[in-house]
């Protein structure tokens, strides 16, 4: 049922012309659902071209990890002939000799990987889709987004679907450009979408019917806080980041600024 909501989610921002902001609990699937958007978007449309960029280059490579698996498990049938296969860019295509010249054919479709040390670095390029991989962990996200804004846009048109993601225990505090623009999505063309921990949470959703008893699953998180609770603040703060039942869990303090904990994330809370 989650995988077929955020599939909605990007059918419907995609039709419509905007972009999503999405904060979501650890082990959702969320880099193997939107290298499988980028994949099946490399295979069947011709000339096209997405991005994906991250702060780390071990998020990038992560990433085409699980888009080259995917690729790998599709029947040979559906796996397009590669042109070139390195760690910046997966290109389909086939060269063929014309009239004693090697020429390039094929769908000649593109996936860039870039780290994003350098905001601008999609500049130039025009995509189907962006991906802002780990988007928490940016120390420029704004600046990112802002700069490579026209790599999805003609004029007034949006084309293109930026998907800005953000895993709910990978909030750097280096950086509040994430929270901005979560609590100000509108500002940015960004619709936000929320992925509780109650979601496929493991042992409280149903293998035949992909359903997930969510229910349960909060009943069964809010039990493993209580217990957190009475070992330590920290642990709690941390399990409540690591499994957010709502957007305001995912910006906790984890503390160790001196001041009380408890004090500021009901502030926090309160604010969210």
């Amino acid at each position: 049922d989650m995988d077929h909501e955020y599939m909605q989610e990007i059918y419907d921002a995609k039709k419509n012309g905007y972009g999503l902001i999405v904060l979501k609990a650890r082990r959702k699937g969320f880099s193997f659902m939107n290298s499988g958007v980028l994949l099946h978007d490399w295979t069947f449309n011709e000339n096209s071209e997405s991005g994906v960029g991250a702060q780390t280059d071990n998020y990038v490579s992560d990433f085409r990890r699980k888009m080259m698996l995917s690729y790998n498990q599709l029947p040979a049938q559906l796996r397009l002939q590669v042109l070139r296969n390195r760690e910046d860019i997966l290109m389909s295509g086939y060269k063929e000799k014309v009239d004693g010249v090697w020429v390039e054919k094929g769908f000649l479709s593109k996936v860039h990987f870039r780290v994003m040390e350098n905001p601008d670095a999609f500049r130039g390029t025009s995509l189907n889709y962006m991906i802002f991989e780990e988007a928490g962990e940016f120390k420029k996200l704004r600046k990112a987004y802002l700069a490579n804004e026209e790599c999805f846009r003609e004029g007034a048109i949006q084309f293109g679907l930026p998907i800005i993601g953000g895993t709910s225990n990978q909030m750097s505090h280096d950086s509040e450009d994430y929270m901005y623009m979560w609590n100000n999505a509108d500002k940015f063309n960004l619709k936000p979408i929320f992925i509780s921990a109650a979601k496929v949470y493991g042992g409280f959703w149903d293998l035949k019917t992909g359903k997930s008893d969510e229910d349960g699953a909060k009943e069964d998180i809010l039990q493993r806080r209580k217990v957190k609770k009475q070992s330590s603040k920290i642990e709690y703060y941390t399990f409540l980041q690591e499994m957010p039942l709502e957007p305001a869990d995912a910006f906790v303090s984890l503390g160790g600024n001196g001041f009380d904990i408890d004090k500021i994330n009901t502030q926090i809370t309160k604010l969210m």
